[in-house]
């Protein structure tokens, strides 16, 4: 199943393709300022992710970066978190990847898997890995019983094991699942540990990493990385399910004349129902304002 993380991903994950949205912010993954949101918890991504043997998740960002911060930040440390609360419930496999016995969420073991990309420094990693316990404690006290039990049950000692992908290349679900099983291995090995089964959640950044010179000289058309960011500076009032219902017809008029296709969008928001939020869209929004 694929999710789109509200609010760019949304611009670039058509409503026929997805399962539905989720709601990870950059800013928790921001360097120094690295968090843990208890307002959202995706927890239905969880459990999506559990009940299929994976997940996709599909954001964007801007010129400059291969990935947004809240997927190759905040969504490791999500998983990290939530492995750690499976660990430490009954439902789950007592001890199965602390040791024999299975200690508190605030004497977590300082190799307790946390999966990040290859391009952040070890110094970051092991900053945001020093903060877990806390993460995780904070979630456990927050947590009802039936919900912590329902994540054990559901993941049954397996790991949500992020990886990361850009264009031009996407992997298969099976690669991915090769790929997360692969570089799951490679750390437990190098920590000299029993290997664990993995559920892959499969990162897309759907910016492709060129300059606008590069795209001229290829497209007709420029290329700008991440235009999907920051929809309330220039989407003119529509909203990305909005914008796939017409997505056709505004295409169409943008090749043939730009004016014209600002005329669309003019008659596209004045019509009835024709700005209209899904409603995790509309969540989204309340909860960030």
């Amino acid at each position: 199943p694929l999710l789109a993380n509200l609010r760019a991903g949304a611009w670039y994950a058509p409503p026929a393709l997805r399962l539905g949205t989720c709601y990870f912010k950059s800013t928790d993954g921001h360097a120094g300022t690295w968090g843990f949101s208890m307002t959202r918890l995706n927890w239905h991504a969880a459990m999506m992710a559990a009940e299929k043997g994976g997940l996709v998740i599909v954001d964007a960002t801007r010129r400059g970066k291969r990935f947004p911060d809240s997927l190759c930040k905040t969504i490791p440390i999500w998983c990290a978190v939530l492995n750690l609360l499976a660990e430490i419930e009954p439902g789950g496999i007592p001890g199965g990847h602390l040791g024999k016995s299975t200690p508190p969420a605030s004497r977590v073991l300082p190799d307790w898997p946390l999966a990040l990309p290859n391009f952040l420094s070890a110094s970051e990693a092991d900053q945001i890995r020093s903060r877990l316990p806390d993460f995780s404690a904070k979630l456990r006290a927050r947590c009802a019983v039936q919900m912590r039990r329902q994540l054990g049950e559901a993941l049954r000692g397996r790991l949500l094991w992020p990886v990361w992908e850009c264009p031009p290349q996407i992997l298969s679900a099976a690669d991915a699942l090769s790929a997360a099983t692969a570089a799951a291995d490679a750390y437990f090995k190098k920590a000299r540990r029993e290997p664990v089964p993995v559920i892959p959640v499969l990162l897309v950044s759907a910016s492709q990493v060129t300059s606008e010179d590069a795209s001229r000289e290829q497209h007709s058309w420029t290329y700008i990385q991440g235009a999907g960011d920051d929809d309330e500076a220039w989407s003119a009032g529509l909203y990305p399910d909005c914008f796939w219902r017409h997505a056709g017809d505004l295409k169409a008029a943008a090749v043939r004349d730009a004016q014209e296709c600002e005329r669309l969008v003019e008659r596209v928001r004045e019509s009835p129902g024709g700005i209209r939020e899904s409603p995790g869209e509309r969540d989204i929004r309340n909860i960030s304002q």
